[in-house]
């Protein structure tokens, strides 16, 4: 806080895992200079949607002469920052160009 009383709030990481709407307070006394008069400062913030991100499992496979099908397989991950939307939704049917 300056003398002017202006003030700017920078918050940290931890605010991160806020979901969407989800919203928490943050709160500090002030005093004046001279000791006779203090108030609290609440800052509310709002969480938003932050992007998952999904790793990316590439494989190969090569044909042999045979009719065997060809398989294989591999394991993805998801991260994000936002609380409890960490997790991957199962897919079924899910077929690439050529498979």
């Amino acid at each position: 806080i300056d003398a002017n009383g202006a003030w700017s709030y920078i918050g940290n990481g931890a605010h991160n895992e806020l979901t969407s709407g989800q919203q928490v307070q943050d709160q500090f006394t002030v005093t004046s200079q001279d000791g006779t008069a203090s108030g609290t400062v609440t800052v509310t913030i709002t969480g938003t949607n932050d992007a998952a991100t999904v790793s990316s499992d590439s494989k190969s496979v090569t044909e042999a002469d045979t009719a065997a099908a060809l398989n294989t397989s591999g394991q993805l991950t998801i991260t994000d920052a936002d609380s409890g939307e960490a997790h991957v939704v199962a897919q079924t049917n899910a077929h690439g160009t050529y498979g």
